[in-house]
């Protein structure tokens, strides 16, 4: 959850403010976004992390980075999709583990 909580920090944070007028650089959402998705993928291959939530961070910044090529969107809008992004990291390990029992 930390992993995804710094990325969508910052994706949300350059969202907010492009949706608001400004124009405030995207490269720090886009290194933290895929930075937090490798980092995910180093620690499944130290057994620390599922792949199904390296797989969830991946995801996310796929759709994060394409996001940030389209124009900006309402706070609301970006809110619910974090939210929902949170969601999937958090339920698709679990729903691996309830498969597999």
């Amino acid at each position: 959850m930390a992993l995804k909580d710094v990325a969508a920090l910052y994706y949300a944070r350059t969202q907010v403010l492009r949706a608001r007028g400004a124009s405030p650089k995207r490269y720090p959402a886009y290194v933290v976004l895929w930075s937090t998705t490798l980092l995910a993928f180093f620690l499944q291959g130290q057994d620390l992390l599922p792949p199904a939530t390296s797989l969830a961070l991946l995801l996310l910044a796929l759709y994060g980075s394409l996001a940030l090529l389209r124009p900006p969107v309402e706070a609301r809008v970006i809110g619910w999709t974090q939210m929902g992004f949170g969601l999937l990291v958090v339920l698709i390990p679990v729903a691996k583990v309830v498969v597999c029992y």
